[in-house]
This record gives structure tokens, C-alpha cells and sequence, in this order.
């Protein structure tokens, strides 16, 4: 939704289609920027097209049936344009076939539209139209809407509505990614890595017994329910802190002081964190199971990096695959050592007894080996042609060419910008750059060293290291020297040493890591092909109360968002819509606040109700200062509560001694002589107008009346209670719903004659052999789509009967408009209909959709019959018929006709 064309910035400031205040306008509208084209051509549209003005210049068809390119003379959570799925494909019947299909979208089963995939042009103004039925941008609660998409060369609808298996091996040639039957948005490598990934423990989930510690289990979701391949932990938050491959486009929230935030922490333009495991270890993890519910893919840094410890799982992984392979290279050198320990044992044994160890100490000499004469024989790095040497700073024996030892060059403090930039302090003073940090880099014309963070090397040298296959080489030369009758012994040959095996000892301290990385952003993902801005963000757009419709922006219609298709060119793509509402029964906290609601708040052990204090929000008396947040009058954040509103009789006791008071807790008192033991509080007092009275000597206080007529603590006192409809998984909810795939297209490039241009576009005559691109000359492309199914209202509902959208558009002379429609065979609304109506009310075959462009009288369109052709204005100037999905350098005739054979090349054929 920002501008992409020097003429689109221009546009007129009050309405402004690629500015948020286009939210702000009750129609769409675009104001003639150019003097010499002031008057404009107003486009009605209600079920048909009228003509406002006489200037009319060509229209260009493009296929008969699926879209037109016209040029204009001068809560629940469902998606009407772009067409929401609502995990629907092609059903007949009127709710769906599978809700957990491709996301969970918790609306209800009879929303959505059967599969009708669209394509848009790169720079296209396409309205985003939606309904949700909980309110948003009103003082009923706490909304976010929030737009996405994501494009993958595997993304696809499927020809089933079944899910997505789990299990590779019930897809075709065990790869589900690519098992074209099966629909899928996210895929299975992703849903993996979430299905094992420990859950961000920090999070507030109320009273809910979450069934599992990773990703899969959340508040909304506590039994990990799986839908497609989405992740639960990433649907229910916004901004998520892991990678995903969704891209935000725009951001409505009540509160647009955090607008900020959203921008700055979005996946556009941040980075994400994630814990990479070595591929061997993550697969066998996985293989058996992935620990089940519990997980085994750290969450944090932390955790991450705790794998790296000598006793972690990773490391006991390829520390017992190596260790088997060198169990009998240990046991020699382990028999050498006792050799040594028991030939140098006997020599001072004898040395005691016979005071004659000369010639055992020869003996011993002769069979010692020191560690530098080893080396001599079987150097770490030139075993075999010298042309390697030890690198200086590994943490065990690594061998570099020779050659690259004088390219190894320490890293030097540089100045680096958010961006990544590297300045040098002459560069930074120079551009005027204030926000950097001070980091190690490398200098220009070098790379990270592999070996060691301190040095940094050529390119050319960066991968020729040797470190494992090197020091099996250097083993099987000790072992040859050491023999059986060898051993190893200091300098001095005084003191038996035990050989050690690099090969065995080397893996150990450089086994495969656990590294906490950085996954790009999506900006730095997509440089090359595009500019990608944090999402846009403005205030959510006004609708009613449990009524899906009724917005602001269009008085009983659905709310809309103008956006401007990026130039991210691609085949198969979807739209996301997630509308998110929160209760504010937080005791005043803010729940977008993570210091304030966490999971400190979450349900304490031996409690039914979560730890938010509703006592103190609401001014209750503390009862019992060991837990603070609960009273008996029911005021508790639990599944649904039963309240007492009135408490006229109710027994509040005190301490008996007052210099035993705890200040912030009438309930209790201290024991005297403790500091920090305490009891409950005895003494007992009854709101004014009734009194204590204690009966029959007992010491439990009851409440009286100014009759003195006994009421007995546990009266109900003649009140009632409510039990409230409280869902406390829902207090905090997220719907969704997405769109079936589309295609993100280049601008056709139709070359037409210079002087068929300028007429249609109104210029002055160029050379008659020159070329031009009709599509170039377009102000702005607008899209103007039929949304909706086939049936009555009724039947319909919660998805919408056919209309325009948008429905009523003003143009300019310089404007082009893109008019598509697509639709289903299969939009019967069969039973089960539940409470409502089944069947597919109109015109032609059962289930289908169909649709006719005609002209209407020009001043009223409450008239039933369509304008006769001969006094039609709306079609009197289309020059040419085009298919954008043909070659170029198809021939205008094959071109019209590439798509239906109905189509001409001009309108004398077509009509």
C-alpha cells in the first residue's frame, strides 16, 4: 500500500487509494490529477455499469469469461474480495467439508467460497473487503486486524479436502510437500519444526491445562490440535518472535500508539531468531518421535546453546557415534599406558629390594617414546607432504594449507549501521550517522575464518581446513610407531603419559553445534526482486457488534482496505486475514504488555482461576493474604465464574489484637513473638445495618438484624448469583480466514500502435510507425471484481450474495481498470442446512456461477432491462480483445482467442 509510480504519489490528498486515509472515504474515489483531464467518468456500479460522461475512449477485453482490462475515457473473520476460503474447496453442500483443512480459522462452518483462483497485475489498487462479527474499532474491546500473505513455488489448493497428512510415508513418494493432491499454505518442514519447538513458557494462558510444551499448545488450542500446516503459537500471536513465511501488508489496531511497535518488530524488517541443529542429530530426533509432546527444538537462546554442554543429548549423540568407532584405538592406548605404569613399577620394586635398576631402567628407556619424538615421526600436520600447518588459534590440533597461513589477518573495530552497513569513523563523520554500533568485522577483501571468530581469512582459504580426516591420518601413524611394545612417557622418561586420539579427542572439542541464527528478514529475503516496507498501520476501521457487516467506511456493508499489489511477481500465492480481540478483564492491566500479563498470572498450583486480581479492581476486602486474588464472591478469571453481585450479610473478621494487624491483609494476623508466621483473623464485625451476634457461647459470629433476628453467615440473604458465559481460552481470541491461491503478474506488454494510443488515451498523434504499451499510460490500474455465490441470502450467509466491488468507483481519463470475475460449479448450498436454507436460488444450471456485463439506462439503475445496443455508450469505443496470459508476440487474433474461442480481436467480431 505504498505509492509505486510518480503518478500515484501524486494523487489527490483528501482520498488518497494508495494512503490510509483511503479508509476514511465513504467510496472509492480518484480525483483527475492532470488540468487538462478535470472532467471525469463516474462508474456506478450496482450489478451493472452506466456511463456519467459522453467522452469515452477504448476498452481493452481481455478473456471473455475471467477478467476484463478496461480503459476508462479519462467474527468471525471472513474475506468477500480477495474470495475467503474458510477452508472451504469445492463443496457442494452449504458448510464446509473439513475446518482443520488448511488453518484454523474458528469461524463457524458455513462461511466461505469454493476454490475460483484470480491473478492481479504488479501496481494494482485492489480492494480488500472483509466483515467480522465482534466489533473492531469501537470501545467493545481491544481489536487488531491484521493482513498478510506468503507466495512458495508448492503453495496450492489441492483436489481434496482432506488434510494434509502428518506422516510423510501416506504421501505420495513419502514427500508431502509436493503431493499436489493434498492442499497446503505452510509446509511440512515448517510444521515440524514447530511440533517439536518448546513453547514460549513466558506466555499468559489463564486456567488452561495445556496438553504439551511446544508450539502445538496454546490457550486457544490447549490439545494441539493440528490444521494444515499452520502453527498454532504463530496464528494466535502478532509479531511472532520465530521465522515465518508470512509478509505483512497492513496493521489496524485500536490503539495506533503502538503502530511503532508493529512496524519496527515486523518480519518485513527484523529478523528472526531460531535454534540450528546439526541435520543428523534433528532427523534422528524426529525419527523416534521428537520427545513426544515436550519437544526437543530450543525456543531461546539459553536453551540453545545449553545443548553444546559435555553432557547434553546433542553431544552424547555424536560423542557415542564416534566413540564406537575408535573403541579399539582407545583399548591400545590404554594398554600402553598400563605397560608403561607397570614396566616403570617394577624397575623401582627392584630398585628397593635389589638396589640393581640400572638395566631395568635401560629397558624402559628404550621402550619410552617421548611426545616431541612422536611428533617427529608423525607430525599433527605434515604427515605426508608438509604442505599443511597447524592453525594458531584452534581449539584442537586444525591443519590450514601452508599457503593460507599468511592470509589469516585479525579482525579491527568498524562502525556498523542497523542495516548492516560497515563505516568506517571517516564514513560515519562524513554521512552524518549517529545510530551504529562498534563491532569486530573483517577487513575489506576477506572472510570469516571457520576455525576461530578471532581471525579472518581470503575467500579462497575459507573452506581448506582439515581437522577429523586429517588426525585419522596422524592415529594411524602413532599406532604404526607405537606398536605393541611402546609407550609414551614425558621428556624426561620418568613419567608414563597417556597417548591421546586426536581423531576421537578433536571431534569432542569441535563436535556439530546447537547455534542460535538469525533468519533474514523479509526485505533482506527479497532484495533482489523487490523493496519490501514495514506493513502499514492505522486505526481499525468501525463495525458493530455481533453483525458482520455493518462498518463505517460503507453504512450496512463490509469494511475494506485499498492496497496496492507489490511487484513480487509469482504463481502461487495466498492472503491472510487475522482479526484478533481482546477482553479487557485484565484488573487494568494491558494485555499487549508483556511485563504485565505473563504467565506470573497463569492458574498457581491448587487454584481453578488464574492469578488476576479482580478482588482489587473491583474493591472487594482481602480475605486471605495467601491468595490475594480470590474472594468468595466469585469475581475470579476462570471458566465460567459464578458471581455474587449483592453481599449484605456477609461475616468480616479482624484481628483481636491490633498491634498484630499485617496492614495489607485484615484477613490475617501475626503470631506475636514471630516475625513471620501468621493465622487467620478471629474477631468478626457485619455491615452496617446489621450486627455481630454470637450464639450459645460459640465463637463463630453470625449477623443479625436491627430486629435481633438471626442471619446465619452462610445465607444467600436473598441474592442471586450469575454464572457467566466466560470462555477463558476465547478471552483473547484470534480468527482468521485466507483467500485460494493467486497470481502476482507483470504488466501485460501488448505493443499497439503509437497512434491507436494516443487516441485512446486522448494525446496528440505520434509517428504512425511507432509502438507503445496502452498498460503504461495507465494513472492508476484499479480492480474491480464480482464478489460472492450463487443462492439467496439465506442460503448464502455468512458469505455474501453477488454485488461489485468495488460498488461505486470514480475514475479519471488516465485511469485503467482491471475487471475479472471468477466463480464455482459446485456452489449448490446443499444440506445439512442445520437452522438455516439450503439450495442454490437463480439463474441456470444448479451450483453454478455465472455472470453477464451489460449497461443500464444511465440515470436509473432501478431499472430491470438492459440499455439496447444501439444506444449503448459504455462498449462503443473498445478498439481490441486481449488474454494477458499470452505471448507477447501472439497475433492480436490468437491472443483474443487464447482463452475462449468466443473472443474476437475487435468488437465487430465479438459482439
Amino acid at each position: 500500500s505504498e505509492p509505486r509510480t510518480r503518478r500515484d504519489s501524486a494523487a489527490s490528498p483528501d482520498c488518497n487509494h494508495t494512503d490510509l486515509r483511503a479508509n476514511q472515504c465513504l467510496h472509492l474515489r480518484e480525483r483527475s490529477r492532470r488540468a487538462a483531464r478535470k472532467q471525469s467518468l463516474n462508474r456506478s456500479l450496482s450489478a451493472a455499469l452506466r456511463k456519467q460522461s459522453n467522452r469515452m475512449a477504448s476498452w481493452v477485453l481481455a478473456a471473455c469469461f475471467c477478467a476484463l482490462l478496461l480503459q476508462g475515457a479519462v467474527a468471525d473473520m471472513y474475506l468477500h474480495n480477495m474470495r475467503g476460503s474458510n477452508n472451504r474447496l469445492d463443496e457442494a453442500r452449504r458448510d464446509r467439508n473439513n475446518a482443520n483443512r488448511l488453518f484454523d480459522s474458528q469461524n463457524n462452518n458455513r462461511g466461505g467460497y469454493n476454490v475460483g483462483s484470480m491473478y492481479y497485475f504488479e501496481g494494482e489498487s485492489l480492494p480488500i473487503e472483509w466483515t467480522n462479527q465482534h466489533a473492531c474499532g469501537s470501545e467493545y474491546n481491544d481489536c487488531q486486524i491484521v493482513i498478510q500473505m506468503m507466495c512458495d513455488d508448492r503453495l496450492r489448493d489441492g483436489a481434496t479436502t482432506q488434510t494434509i497428512p502428518q506422516d510423510p510415508s501416506n504421501c505420495a513418494n513419502n514427500d508431502c510437500n509436493n503431493d499436489v493432491r493434498y492442499g497446503m499454505h505452510e509446509d511440512y518442514d515448517y510444521y515440524t519444526n514447530c511440533r517439536y519447538r518448546y513453547r514460549n513458557r513466558g506466555l499468559f494462558t489463564a486456567d488452561r491445562n495445556l496438553n504439551g510444551n511446544t508450539a502445538r499448545f496454546t490457550r486457544q488450542n490447549e490439545d494441539g490440535t493440528r490444521r494444515g500446516y499452520e502453527c498454532p503459537e504463530e496464528r494466535d500471536h502478532y509479531p511472532y518472535w520465530h521465522p515465518s513465511p508470512w509478509i505483512d501488508l497492513v496493521v489496524f489496531t485500536d490503539d495506533t500508539t503502538r503502530c511503532p511497535y508493529y512496524q519496527a518488530e515486523s518480519e518485513n524488517v527484523k529478523g528472526r531468531n531460531f535454534c540450528w541443529l546439526p541435520n543428523d542429530w534433528y532427523h534422528s530426533m524426529v525419527g523416534n518421535g521428537g520427545n513426544g509432546n515436550n519437544g526437543f527444538i530450543p525456543n531461546t537462546e539459553a536453551t540453545c546453546t545449553a545443548l553444546n554442554a559435555p553432557t547434553s543429548a546433542l553431544t552424547r549423540f555424536y560423542q557415542g557415534r564416534y566413540q564406537a568407532q575408535y573403541a579399539a584405538l582407545q583399548a591400545q592406548v590404554m594398554y600402553s599406558r598400563q605397560m608403561c605404569d607397570i614396566t616403570w613399577a617394577n624397575c623401582i620394586l627392584q630398585g628397593i629390594g635389589l638396589n640393581s635398576t640400572a638395566s631395568c631402567v635401560a629397558s624402559f628407556n628404550a621402550a619410552a617414546i617421548t611426545q616431541a619424538e612422536l611428533d617427529a615421526v608423525c607430525n599433527v600436520c605434515n604427515v605426508t607432504d608438509g604442505s599443511y600447518v597447524t592453525h594458531p588459534s584452534a581449539s584442537c590440533p586444525t591443519c590450514i594449507p601452508l599457503s593460507c597461513a599468511s592470509a589469516l589477518v585479525l579482525r579491527v573495530l568498524a562502525n556498523v549501521t542497523a542495516n548492516g552497513t560497515v563505516l568506517t569513523l571517516a564514513q560515519t563523520q562524513a554521512a552524518n550517522v549517529t545510530a551504529y554500533s562498534e563491532q569486530l568485522v573483517c577487513p575489506p577483501g576477506s572472510v570469516a575464518d571457520p576455525v576461530s571468530n578471532v581471525y579472518c581469512t581470503s575467500a579462497a582459504c575459507a573452506g581448506r581446513v582439515q581437522t577429523v580426516e586429517k588426525m585419522r591420518n596422524v592415529d594411524a601413524c602413532r599406532s604404526a610407531v607405537m606398536g605393541s611394545t611402546r609407550f609414551l612417557t614425558d621428556a624426561n622418561k620418568t613419567t608414563c603419559l597417556t597417548r591421546s586420539i586426536l581423531t576421537y579427542d578433536c571431534f569432542a572439542a569441535d563436535l556439530p553445534r546447537a547455534i542460535w541464527a538469525n533468519a533474514s528478514s523479509h526485505a533482506d529475503r527479497y532484495r533482489a526482486q523487490l523493496s519490501i516496507p514495514p506493513p502499514a498501520c492505522t486505526s481499525a476501521p468501525w463495525s458493530r457488534v455481533n453483525h458482520l457487516g455493518n462498518g463505517i467506511l460503507q453504512p450496512g456493508f463490509t469494511n475494506f482496505f485499498n492496497l496496492t499489489t507489490w511487484p513480487l511477481i509469482h504463481n502461487h500465492c495466498t492472503l491472510r486475514a487475522r482479526y484478533n480481540i481482546t477482553t479487557n478483564d485484565y484488573a487494568g492491566l494491558d494485555p499487549h504488555n508483556s511485563s504485565q500479563v505473563n504467565s506470573s498470572l497463569n492458574r498457581p498450583q491448587g487454584s481453578n482461576a488464574a492469578a488476576i486480581d479482580l478482588r482489587a479492581f473491583y474493591g472487594f476486602p482481602l480475605e486471605n493474604g495467601q491468595r490475594t486474588y480470590e474472594n468468595s464472591r466469585g469475581y475470579l478469571f476462570q471458566q465460567n465464574p459464578t458471581v455474587q453481585m449483592f453481599d449484605f450479610y456477609k461475616v468480616i473478621y479482624y484481628c483481636d489484637n491490633p498491634s498484630l494487624e499485617i496492614p495489607t491483609d485484615p484477613s490475617r494476623c501475626r503470631i506475636a513473638g514471630s516475625a513471620t508466621n501468621t493465622r487467620a483473623a478471629t474477631r468478626a464485625y457485619c455491615k452496617y445495618p446489621y450486627h455481630t451476634k454470637y450464639q450459645n457461647g460459640s465463637t463463630a459470629a453470625v449477623c443479625a438484624n436491627a430486629a435481633n433476628q438471626t442471619i446465619p453467615a452462610t445465607a444467600t440473604d436473598g441474592d442471586f448469583t450469575l454464572r457467566l458465559a466466560i470462555n477463558t481460552n476465547q478471552f483473547g481470541r484470534t480468527f482468521q480466514d485466507r483467500s485460494h491461491t493467486f497470481r502476482l503478474m507483470t504488466r501485460p506488454k501488448f505493443a499497439t500502435p503509437a497512434a491507436l494510443t494516443d487516441s485512446i488515451m486522448g494525446r496528440r498523434p505520434r509517428n504512425a510507425g511507432q509502438q507503445a504499451n496502452v498498460f503504461d499510460n495507465c494513472d492508476t490500474l484499479w480492480n474491480l471484481n464480482v464478489r460472492g455465490k450463487r443462492g439467496n441470502i439465506v442460503q448464502t450467509y455468512p458469505a455474501v450474495e453477488y454485488d461489485f466491488s468495488p460498488n461505486d468507483l470514480t475514475i479519471s481519463d488516465a485511469d485503467c481498470i482491471h475487471v475479472q470475475w471468477t466463480g464455482s460449479n459446485t456452489h449448490n448450498n446443499g444440506d445439512p442446512a442445520g437452522d438455516g436454507q439450503a439450495g442454490d436460488a437463480g439463474e441456470g444450471t444448479g451450483g453454478t456461477d455465472r455472470h453477464n456485463w451489460v449497461e443500464l439506462q444511465h440515470t436509473n439503475f432501478a431499472t430491470s432491462y438492459p440499455l439496447p445496443w444501439e444506444n449503448n455508450t459504455l462498449f462503443t469505443f473498445l478498439k481490441d480483445a486481449y488474454s494477458p496470459l499470452a505471448s507477447q508476440n501472439t497475433p492480436t487474433q490468437e491472443r483474443a482467442t487464447s482463452r475462449d474461442i468466443r473472443c474476437g480481436s475487435d468488437w465487430e467480431t465479438t459482439k
